[in-house]
Parts: C-alpha cells; sequence; structure tokens
C-alpha cells in the first residue's frame, strides 16, 4: 500500500541485509521480492552464463522458462542491465528484486572454487 504522501518509504537503495527495507521499496514498486537465503540457488543454471556477466551485472539467475530468463536484481528497474543481458542472451529477461547484500552473498556461494564452479578471487 502507498504512503499518503505518494513517496518512496524508503530513499534510495536500503543498506545490505535490511531486508525489510528491500521489501517496503519492492512493494511501493510494484515489483516481485525474493529472499535469496530462502530458496536454493540453481548453481547448474548460474553456470550456463559467462561469469563476468554476474558479476558486472549483480544479478543472480532464478529461472529459465521457454528461453525467458528471470534474475534477481538489485536494481530491478534497471533497463540498461535488462538490456545488457537481453542482448548477451538473445533472450526476453525481468528481473525481480532482490537485497544487495544477499545477491554479493549469493554470487559469493555461487562462484566458490570449492564448488567447481570457478577458480577465482572473493572480489565479486
Amino acid at each position: 500500500m502507498r504512503p499518503k504522501s505518494g513517496r518512496c518509504p524508503v530513499r534510495g537503495v536500503p543498506p545490505p541485509g535490511d531486508r525489510a527495507a528491500a521489501r517496503r521499496i519492492a512493494r511501493f514498486h510494484g515489483l516481485e521480492y525474493v529472499d535469496l537465503r530462502q530458496i536454493e540457488l540453481d548453481r547448474a543454471l548460474n553456470a550456463e552464463l559467462p561469469i563476468e556477466a554476474l558479476r558486472t551485472h549483480r544479478v543472480v539467475a532464478l529461472a529459465k522458462n521457454r528461453g525467458a530468463w528471470v534474475f534477481a536484481s538489485g536494481e530491478p528497474g534497471n533497463g540498461e542491465i535488462v538490456r545488457r543481458l537481453q542482448g548477451l542472451l538473445a533472450a526476453e529477461v525481468r528481473c525481480v528484486f532482490a537485497d544487495v547484500g544477499d545477491i554479493a552473498w549469493a554470487l559469493r556461494t555461487l562462484l566458490d572454487p570449492r564448488y567447481g564452479l570457478l577458480a577465482g578471487d572473493d572480489d565479486v
């Protein structure tokens, strides 16, 4: 429900880990919110993508359905990210909102060399 003032209840991007603020922002803008720590991350799906694309755009692939991709992003309304991913994948792309701290955690988890996806550094 929108506040009477019509203003977003939280300004800017909420601090990492403030999931309540992230949910309020998503609700205010009519966006779907996903709590990445409450779902099973799909390593195989994310392994289909160039690692640098995940890192650069700070996104996590959640689903692929009939060629269309769904990503978690801390900036789901950022048209530039969506356009770049569409160009890279030559497919439809939709982004849902997630806490930026959870995205960083998910990328570290997905790219952890112990799981064999990428032997790399901690700079996600």
